[in-house]
């Protein structure tokens, strides 16, 4: 039988959880159906791919280096939530309350990265001209445009354009 004690940031136990293979996943989703809070939790460097965390009460919980990727956040409260270095990959933060007020990592749903001149994000990888074009035209992608993952996309290629002048700036 696997226990697992979820503690506050100051050592405090908030939750216990015990069953044969016990994860620190499932005892934040039982946590949650039981609506515990999880005000101030240590979830550092927790493993959280795939977790349910709708609604959660996630205020001020340290989640530096969690893995949320494909986790769902839709309901959830940020306010002061530390997501420094968290992966968020493919994460649904839609509806995420207080998320303006959370120590979020630049976030988009999709991966983005800088190959040399050009900036990818998700599966498509075009240099700054390319994508000024593409944000200039009404060119469509898998994502509409004027929704919440359009607005990331945009926003995570504006700070990858603005890091690329900077470094090759003469």
């Amino acid at each position: 039988m696997g226990k697992i004690e979820i503690k506050s940031i100051f050592g405090e136990i908030l939750f216990t959880y015990e069953a044969k293979n016990a994860t620190i996943k499932d005892a934040v989703e039982k946590a949650i159906k039981e609506k515990i809070s999880l005000r101030l939790a240590n979830l550092h460097s927790a493993d959280l791919r795939w977790a349910d965390l709708r609604s959660a009460d996630l205020h001020s919980a340290d989640l530096r280096w969690a893995d949320l990727r494909w986790a769902d956040l839709r309901s959830a409260n940020l306010h002061s939530a530390d997501l420094r270095w968290a992966d968020l990959r493919s994460a649904n933060l839609h509806s995420a309350k207080n998320k303006e007020a959370a120590n979020l990592p630049l976030f988009c749903k999709w991966s983005f990265s800088i190959l040399g001149d050009k900036i990818q994000i998700g599966c498509e990888k075009r240099n700054i001209e390319e994508w000024d074009l593409f944000f200039a035209s009404n060119e469509k992608l898998t994502t509409e445009r004027n929704t919440e993952d359009f607005n990331q996309i945009e926003a995570v290629y504006n700070a990858c354009k603005a890091y690329l002048l900077t470094l090759n700036k003469k």
